[in-house]
């Protein structure tokens, strides 16, 4: 492939697989072969950002912001923060021996404090925040009998979380089928994010995998 084609995203290795950071040098990508590209990466000492340059009416102006030191990612939409990873400096990998030593972690700041998702369970649809009640529970089981407001799952577990609020939706897709522990506080920091939900993610094993969504539109769109 060649390394400055105007449709590849970073430039590819001499091997033809993966990105090495000395490759991760200023430049522009488009869907076309004009001379407005609809996006700039900027790379320096301080990271990496993602902009939209041309935004399209009735849609979201994004830019996504990857910091090195300390940790970030930064997901924005038409000048709102609706997502941070690793706003707590709560990444945490565990790797030892046994089976039982082996875990990761995970947190975020979501820009809202309704929240909704982690199906299934027998409990209400809002989310409470897990201060006082303990995190939900997500693994497969199949038992008889769910008492009302458990925070164990039914059968399957969908570690999937969304937060509305009245400017923005934001939501975080967890991909990993260990037993997995999700906390929810709330986060009041004027500040840096302003109030929110912190969301931290810990499962017993797998890998670290997830997706961010959000939109400061329509919730449509996260949908």
């Amino acid at each position: 492939m060649d390394p400055t084609e105007t449709f590849s995203r970073f430039r590819v290795s001499d091997y033809g697989v993966g990105v090495e950071w000395g490759q991760l040098q200023p430049q522009t990508i488009s869907d076309d072969s004009t001379t407005n590209p609809d996006y700039l990466i900027t790379n320096n000492a301080n990271g990496v950002m993602l902009a939209q340059t041309v935004q399209v009416e009735g849609e979201d102006a994004w830019d996504v912001l990857v910091q090195y030191s300390p940790f970030r990612i930064i997901l924005r939409s038409n000048e709102q923060d609706l997502v941070v990873v690793n706003n707590q400096d709560t990444l945490f990998f565990e790797s030892g021996d046994e089976l039982v030593q082996q875990s990761i972690s995970m947190g975020y700041f979501i820009n809202a404090i309704n929240l909704f998702g982690l199906p299934e369970r027998a409990a209400e649809f809002k989310l409470n925040f897990t201060d006082t009640q303990g995190p939900y529970r997500l693994w497969t089981q199949d038992a008889f009998d769910h008492p009302w407001g458990s925070l164990w799952p039914l059968y399957a577990s969908i570690p999937y979380l969304v937060g509305h609020a009245a400017s923005q939706t934001a939501a975080i897709a967890w991909l990993n089928s260990a037993e997995t522990f999700v906390d929810l506080f709330q986060y009041v920091n004027p500040a840096l994010w302003g109030t929110g939900t912190h969301a931290s993610y810990t499962s017993e094993g797998g890998a670290m995998e997830f997706f961010i969504f959000g939109s400061a539109i329509t919730p449509k769109t996260v949908n």
